[in-house]
């Protein structure tokens, strides 16, 4: 992914999501998520670099960084570090830059074929009209409606297939992935991919040290739905696709249940959350 200058962020779910964390620690994180936007992607899991670039000593970076994968803030997958959240903000980044992109170059052509076309019906049009008072042939046209395309159907494109990737590394059982993609494309028509990724996400630390023999295959779960068991979305929005707009709905950022509970809380009366401010 190439160098992604704008990104989208949302200040009312960064300052719940980020309640959980010390004042040093949520410096941390948005220095790290900073860089991970910056790199248009993973960063190195480099305790040195990391260190000098948050200001402090690699020893405290080392306690900082334990803090933000426990919390699930960061998740290191294959020596790089990564956020969830930061992922998906970048594909939209780098979809809207293409679209622009496209419509820029499309859009010039069909100006000159626009140009074009009405140069020729203007011609063909005297043409006909002198024809006509000859009486030599009767006014015809090619005109053709114009016809609109199709929109993409929810299982098909690129985007699906880099959807799954994020969520086959978050979830904690990585076998069959033919299978699982298969299954993650039928449950993409029914779910958002953010849905699926904050409960894979939420699944895995469920069953952390725990024996992963009990843990299904990644289709089963995602055939079975499992996205919908109690408690492991606790306040979420479960199905159709949607951007969060209110404390209420909080995206990738609030990765327990136990960060986020009830409509109370933005009230810092209500919410213990809210006292680290």
């Amino acid at each position: 992914m190439g160098k992604i200058r704008h990104v989208n962020f949302h200040p009312d779910e960064w300052l719940v999501g980020a309640s959980v964390l010390k004042a040093d620690e949520r410096g941390c994180y948005i220095t790290v998520c900073a860089l991970i936007y910056s790199n248009g992607g993973p960063i190195r899991d480099d305790a040195r670099d990391l260190a000098k670039l948050c200001n402090i000593t690699q020893e405290r970076w080392a306690r900082i960084r334990g803090i933000l994968l426990a919390k699930g803030k960061l998740r290191l997958v294959d020596g790089l570090l990564t956020n969830g959240r930061c992922e998906i903000e970048l594909e939209k980044a780098l979809n809207r830059t293409t679209t622009a992109r496209k419509t820029g170059t499309t859009g010039g052509q069909n100006s000159a074929i626009s140009r074009q076309k009405r140069g020729r019906v203007s011609n063909d049009n005297s043409n006909l009209i002198e024809a006509d008072a000859s009486g030599d042939r009767k006014l015809t046209t090619n005109h053709k409606p114009q016809t609109k395309s199709l929109p993409q159907s929810p299982d098909g494109g690129s985007n699906v297939e880099a959807e799954f990737d994020r969520w086959y590394r978050a979830y904690p059982k990585r076998v069959a992935k033919g299978q699982a993609e298969k299954a993650y494309r039928t449950a993409r028509k029914a779910v958002d991919a953010d849905t699926l990724l904050r409960a894979a996400e939420a699944y895995a630390r469920a069953v952390a040290g725990k024996d992963a023999k009990y843990t299904p295959n990644p289709a089963t779960w995602l055939n079975g739905q499992r996205w919908l068991d109690d408690g492991l979305l606790q306040g979420s929005q479960r199905t159709g696709n949607r951007q969060a707009s209110t404390l209420n709905e909080i995206p990738l950022f609030f990765d327990t249940p136990t960060e986020v509970q009830g409509s109370n809380q933005a009230d810092p009366k209500t919410n213990p959350a809210w006292r680290n401010f």
